[in-house]
């Protein structure tokens, strides 16, 4: 990611805290692989809170190829910032894009702990993750108690993001491979 693209979600207000977990589809899809069944019980675990599927506007019809795309990412990237909370059931996907963007963003992520969500999330710190519906439960009634924290481990989520999945470390990490592997320092 370029940060740049991801700016940093202003201070939120004063209203209900609102989270975001994957779009309708996504389950409907591939129940399993994007945890259902976790999302499932965490909602009948927290009765009162209502988790929100992913909806960004549609830019004006009217406008064309990359003024479109610039203007659609626009709107996505202001629907994130809209959420303070973002809540990743996923098992089955080593790092989803979802996510990091969320993290982008200054969102506090909550996710299953699957495949390597452990080595840059800490519990507390810049997001959580758990195993078991009740753990995953707990995490987000934290966050929803406790406004001013989430708004911290979401600042913390962004700068690991920043740190882990910057474009630029990406390049650096390809380029250091390929001259390695040719034996060459002029790349």
């Amino acid at each position: 990611f370029d940060p740049k693209e991801f700016p940093q979600r202003p201070t939120p207000g004063e209203g209900p805290r609102r989270i975001l977990t994957l779009p309708r589809d996504a389950y409907a899809l591939r129940p399993a692989y994007h945890g259902a069944n976790l999302l499932e019980g965490v909602a009948r675990a927290l009765p009162a809170v209502r988790f929100e599927q992913l909806r960004v506007p549609e830019p004006n019809l009217l406008l064309r190829g990359n003024n479109y795309a610039r203007a659609k990412f626009s709107h996505y990237i202001a629907t994130l910032h809209g959420f303070d909370i973002y809540f990743n059931p996923t098992l089955h996907s080593p790092m989803p894009r979802t996510r990091g963007e969320a993290m982008m963003c200054g969102l506090a992520t909550v996710n299953a702990r699957s495949h390597d969500v452990d080595r840059f999330i800490r519990n507390g710190i810049n997001g959580f993750h758990g195993d078991s519906v009740a753990e995953l439960a707990d995490h987000i009634g934290f966050l929803l108690a406790h406004p001013g924290l989430a708004w911290k481990i979401g600042q913390a989520s962004r700068e690991t993001a920043i740190a882990a999945f910057h474009i630029d470390r990406f390049l650096a990490d390809w380029r250091r491979l390929i001259r390695d592997m040719l034996g060459h320092s002029a790349i």
